[in-house]
């Protein structure tokens, strides 16, 4: 059983339409299967998928994200305070450069 994850959220106290930016984790497995759900406070009511604010079939696909080719490095071997030269080919898609295999401080963009 999976357990819903907060995507996103909204304060307001005025009725009507409104937006909420949902940003999908990082961590999420491609697929096509899923759902939103919304909840409210004041009044307490929770939306689902397939009810009065969804038609049938309202589910949504996440898609794996696509993985560079090409990474180069030139020099591939460098001692600390030595610069290099990093390159990768995505189509379609920003990549972002850290300093640490995961997470890190971004240090460029290509």
């Amino acid at each position: 059983m999976d357990f819903p994850v907060n995507i996103g959220q909204e304060s307001s106290t005025s009725g009507g339409t409104h937006s909420i930016n949902a940003i999908i984790p990082l961590n999420s497995t491609a697929g096509t299967s899923y759902h939103i759900r919304i909840q409210s406070t004041s009044p307490s009511k929770t939306a689902y998928a397939n009810n009065e604010f969804f038609s049938p079939g309202d589910n949504f696909t996440i898609n794996a994200p696509t993985i560079p080719s090409l990474v180069t490095a030139i020099p591939s071997t460098i001692c600390a305070g030595a610069t290099s030269n990093l390159n990768a080919t995505s189509a379609g898609n920003t990549i972002r450069w850290y300093t640490t295999a995961s997470g890190g401080t971004n240090i460029g963009n290509q």
